[in-house]
């Protein structure tokens, strides 16, 4: 991205009408959300402003609240991520949920042997592992592309379900702990620290500080070059002499780390243990996040936090406004698909 200074006088002209442009699709896209999202409340029988309000308020209105709100975010965000590098080398990554599982798997059977372990040492390792393991995962759908053309839109999916099998039978057989189909608790040495002054863990300042890294990785380095080839033409990038193969493995390893660290994490924040209802379908919500987001680095934080904004918002209007469980899927459903018609509308 040009830094202002570096944009000669020619340029500079040019950025009052983007800005007037950006600031006109922002007040159509504000419109078309508020007239069709008020036309499905109303006929819900709730009031479009006090559903609007709240969604928009409840992450933001207590520490809580927020603290919640950005723990909702950081596994959303880590994902995304690693989908926007996938991506903008045309390799449409549909499996970080199994990505997801086998950093999880990984992480969780080394870090049960880490019991004896400083913090700093167990934590490291679990989360490096985690990585390693969905790195593992994603490459294996890059390698078949790459090599034999098989599609990674099948074999990242078909490797969700191999994923969950192992899951559901490590948690059911071997390493099942009591009697509900869970792993042992993960010891002491693999929990992860708070952010200082927050009750969030270090899962957030990982994934915020992904954000600047990916930018770099895909605007101003020789990869995200050839990545951006690889998306725009194989046969293209092929000729030009770009390995194919090997970027197309390497893109699907960089998305699949980020999905297996996201995976780990959840599994040592939220249960801390394994257990088989891990697959979410995060990395289907995550797919949404990286097209609103055009696979552009800041927009993937921005189109995150908007997404996770509905998702915790929606939960307290189902209370506060009397809002049926069912509607509010809907509402986010709509809202993000109106983002998505005029963000098209905007580029054609």
């Amino acid at each position: 991205m040009t830094a202002l200074a570096d944009i000669g006088p020619e340029n500079r002209d040019e950025w009052p009408v983007r800005v007037a442009a950006v600031a006109a699709t922002v007040l159509q896209v504000g419109a078309a959300l508020f007239i069709i999202v008020s036309a499905i409340v109303l006929a819900a029988g709730a009031n479009p402003l006090s559903v609007g309000w709240n969604i928009t308020r409840t992450p933001f209105e207590s520490l809580g609240n927020f603290e919640q709100y950005l723990l909702a975010l950081t596994p959303l965000l880590l994902v995304s991520c690693g989908l926007a590098i996938a991506f903008r080398g045309g390799l449409y990554n549909i499996g970080a949920d199994g990505q997801m599982i086998a950093g999880a798997i990984v992480g969780a059977g080394v870090g049960i042997e880490l019991g004896g372990a400083p913090r700093l040492v167990g934590v490291v390792v679990v989360l490096a592992v985690g990585a390693l393991g969905g790195a593992a995962w994603g490459a294996l759908s890059g390698y078949l592309r790459g090599r034999y053309g098989v599609s990674e839109v099948l074999s990242s999916l078909l490797l969700i379900f191999i994923a969950d099998f192992i899951l559901r039978y490590l948690v059911r057989d071997p390493w099942r702990d009591g009697f509900l189909p869970q792993s042992a608790r993960l010891p002491e040495s693999t929990q992860l620290p708070d952010v200082p002054g927050l009750d969030v863990h270090i899962g957030l300042p990982i994934a915020l500080v992904l954000v600047p890294v990916l930018w770099a990785l895909l605007e101003h380095t020789t990869f995200g070059f050839r990545l951006q080839a690889l998306g725009a033409s194989e046969e293209v990038a092929r000729a030009s002499g770009i390995a194919v193969a090997r970027t197309a493995t390497v893109a699907m390893a960089l998305s699949g780390a980020c999905a297996g660290m996201a995976g780990i994490i959840q599994a040592i924040a939220i249960e801390g243990r394994l257990v088989q209802s891990l697959n979410s379908g995060l990395g289907f919500t995550a797919i949404v996040v990286v097209l609103v987001a055009r696979m552009r680095a800041l927009g993937v934080l921005l189109a995150s936090a908007f997404v996770v904004m509905l998702t915790v918002g929606g939960e307290t209007v189902q209370r506060s406004d009397g809002l049926s469980a069912f509607i509010v899927p809907v509402i986010q459903a709509v809202a993000i698909l109106v983002v998505l018609v005029m963000d098209q509308r905007s580029r054609s």
